[in-house]
């Protein structure tokens, strides 16, 4: 085939214009927008283009601060105040978010998505009344608006009212049958009032719709967990640990899945990631002291079961763990100690057979170390019992 020869300036010309149509990157457009602020300080339009632009890239940081020199400039600017506030929401700083977002929805009451924001907000800061009462003051403005619909469900589920919040998610999803945070919030309510073959349905629904949605992979391991189809429930979290494998959830499951199998070394693997994830997981560390236990590492074990009572000192199953471990190890002293923390915070939560185990080690404790109770009289006399540092939590995840 012969070659064509096109003039030397139509090449230029059309280089120059395909050079010309090609979009700016996210990075460009910033570099670009910085210029301008530089340059001029009140250009707030380019200030807040640049916010915008921040928000895309998950820079909440330097959004807000973007934001915050438009308000400081226009302090009536309507859509900065709600990007601003929904940029510290993003950024965990919910009584800031809180301020700017009162000041958006003051300024427009009819603004669904300002209000919705600030509802969940509120239902961040526990206030899952004031949250109810601002979803509603949205869904007058709106009935169909997807995320008040969800957040009033969640407000009334924080306020112990289940039923109510599963009867709105089970309306809205004939609405909208592929509104996923909708059906897995359904399906994680449903297996919190033991429904879970109506769970399960939840969750396979969501991975039809969307296949490596992880929160369904992993709501779903956790529900063939409960039913004790234990294969099943290892295969489904395996998978969600194949779309993300840095997240702490499944690793934690599937620890407490070996573990129930008797496969102690996969569980202690398991949790041991999941506690490198998610070094605040009472749950696994607790599992994990068991499993640490069982394979004869007790001082391993014992290091859980004291950053347990750290994270949670009210922690009775801990204590009592403990007592019992420390015997192992001929630690007389220690093993009486914890044993009679164990019985203490038994019997103040009115379990009293447990209670008793833990009376009846502690007498042979006495016993086998030669100790005698008023040597300890003094170290308790006086000593309130620990406060909880941390409430029951579901396990499955929003």
């Amino acid at each position: 085939m012969k070659s064509v020869n096109f003039p030397i300036f139509i090449l230029i010309t059309f280089l120059i214009s395909a050079c010309a149509s090609e979009p700016e990157t996210p990075e460009q457009q910033i570099a670009r927008y910085s210029s301008y602020v530089k340059k001029d300080e009140s250009d707030y339009e380019s200030y807040y283009k640049l916010g915008m632009l921040y928000m895309n890239q998950k820079q909440y940081d330097k959004a807000a601060e973007s934001f915050r020199n438009v308000v400081r400039k226009k302090k009536n600017y309507l859509d900065t105040l709600a990007k601003y506030g929904l940029a510290f929401y993003y950024l965990g700083k919910y009584d800031k978010a809180e301020t700017q977002l009162k000041k958006a929805v003051a300024l427009n009451p009819k603004d669904v998505d300002s209000i919705s924001v600030f509802a969940t907000v509120a239902l961040k800061k526990s206030n899952p009344k004031k949250a109810v009462s601002l979803f509603k003051m949205a869904l007058k403005k709106d009935p169909k608006q997807p995320d008040a619909n969800n957040g009033l469900a969640l407000a009334y589920d924080a306020q112990g009212q289940t039923q109510k919040a599963i009867k709105i998610w089970e309306d809205f999803i004939k609405i909208d049958p592929n509104y996923i945070e909708a059906r897995n919030n359904l399906g994680v309510a449903y297996q919190k009032v033991g429904e879970l073959e109506k769970a399960l349905e939840q969750f396979d629904e969501i991975l039809k719709i969307q296949p490596d949605y992880l929160n369904g992979r992993f709501n779903k391991g956790v529900v063939l967990a409960k039913m004790e189809e234990y294969s099943k429930a290892i295969s489904v979290l395996r998978g969600a640990l194949q779309v993300d494998y840095e997240i702490a959830k499944p690793h934690a499951v599937l620890g407490w899945v070996y573990e129930k199998q008797g496969d102690y070394r996969r569980a202690m693997d398991s949790l041991k990631e999941a506690v490198r994830l998610n070094p605040k997981d009472e749950k696994s560390y607790q599992t994990l002291g068991k499993v640490y236990a069982e394979l004869k590492k007790f001082s391993l074990s014992i290091a859980a079961y004291k950053k347990v009572i750290e994270m949670n000192p009210r922690n009775k199953f801990a204590y009592f763990s403990l007592g019992k471990l420390y015997h192992v190890k001929q630690d007389g002293n220690s093993a009486v100690m914890n044993s009679i923390w164990a019985e203490k915070l038994f019997r103040a939560d009115k379990q009293t057979d447990i209670a008793d185990k833990a009376a009846k080690n502690l007498k042979e404790y006495y016993r086998i170390y030669k100790l005698k109770p008023e040597s300890f009289a003094a170290i308790i006399k006086g000593k309130a019992l620990p406060a909880s540092s941390s409430g029951a939590t579901n396990i499955a995840t929003r």
